[in-house]
């Protein structure tokens, strides 16, 4: 009886033996299924872009227009230049204006730029006209023009420099408005009117009175 025992022990199909065989099978199949699945997923991968040259790329943005800057227009540049010997000044006008300067007497001189002939009537809206006038005698200082401040309207006054010289501007108002400009040159006065203030006439007085220069 016992040999009998010892012999169904050592049967190499027992049920202990199955198990091993069966559960080695199974990690098996668990690991070459693991191994397919793997790369399976890295076949399904898109492929990365690499061969995207600088001609490609060039022809897909669109350049951006170029803008030119346009050129600077000098209005100035054809305006015509008078001369008074008498009190040694110089300055440009438009061609188109229309220009006299005189002795008034002894002692003062005066200006008159306008866009209307002397020998037509006042033109109304459309008028420009800058008078000036330059006095001598007595003589001025830097508190005659300080004065001036009294004359003009507080919100519109301003200084600038004309050749050099210090200049006061602003609105005188009332029944007649004008734009009032005014400095001192070797003791003497000069007082600028421009009647009809408008924007337009009030710079076109700027840029002449921009150009005037005093003869050594």
């Amino acid at each position: 009886m016992e040999s009998n025992s010892a012999i169904q022990n050592t049967n190499p199909f027992s049920k202990n033996f199955l198990t091993l065989i069966f559960g080695a099978i199974i990690l098996i199949v668990i690991s070459s299924l693991g191994t397919y699945m793997i790369l399976s997923s890295k076949q399904k991968q898109p492929p990365v872009a690499q061969n995207i040259t600088p001609t490609l790329i060039a022809t897909i943005i669109q350049e951006k227009p170029t803008v030119v800057p346009s050129e600077k227009v000098d209005e100035m540049a054809n305006w015509k230049t008078h001369i008074y010997k008498e009190i040694g000044l110089t300055f440009k006008a438009p061609s188109d204006l229309y220009i006299k300067g005189e002795l008034a007497n002894n002692n003062s001189f005066i200006l008159f730029v306008q866009n209307w002939s002397f020998d037509e009537p006042y033109p109304g809206e459309k008028a420009y006209q800058l008078y000036g006038i330059y006095q001598w005698e007595p003589s001025f200082t830097e508190k005659d023009l300080e004065k001036e401040r009294e004359n003009l309207d507080l919100s519109s006054i301003k200084y600038t420099t004309i050749d050099e010289y210090k200049a006061i501007q602003g609105q005188i108002r009332g029944e007649r408005n004008r734009y009032f400009t005014a400095f001192i040159k070797d003791s003497g006065r000069f007082s600028f009117f421009t009647g009809n203030p408008t924007k337009e006439n009030e710079q076109k007085t700027n840029q002449i009175l921009s150009t005037f220069k005093f003869l050594e």
